[in-house]
């Protein structure tokens, strides 16, 4: 997806590395949490598109020998560092989600 529809803010989430910081201050200029894209996602919907992807690849290292166990745990710690913050950021300021669009994440950080 090239991201053609999207918002500044949808496009900060969908990032291989959402940043809290410009996530923060779209949301202080105004920016809408919860205006969906062309397929029907939130911003907060964007950033767990590219947790699953990266818990993906870190399903998939068994059948990538390039690339070391320690390699992809740290790039799915590396995203989770950067996602958290985003999420909250964009709950603060008033992003729905649904226990359904959460279930990528840790049971102790779902609702």
């Amino acid at each position: 997806y090239r991201g053609d529809g999207m918002t500044p803010l949808q496009l900060a989430c969908a990032s291989d590395h959402p940043d809290a910081e410009t996530v923060r201050t779209l949301l202080d200029k105004g920016a809408h949490p919860n205006w969906r894209d062309d397929q029907g996602r939130t911003s907060f919907d964007l950033v767990l598109v590219g947790h699953k992807a990266k818990m993906g690849k870190a399903a998939e290292m068994v059948v990538d020998p390039t690339k070391s166990m320690k390699e992809t745990l740290d790039d799915v710690q590396e995203f989770g560092l950067a996602a958290l913050p985003v999420l909250m950021e964009l709950v603060r300021k008033g992003a729905r989600f649904t226990p359904e669009s959460i279930l990528s994440l840790r049971p102790s950080f779902q609702v």
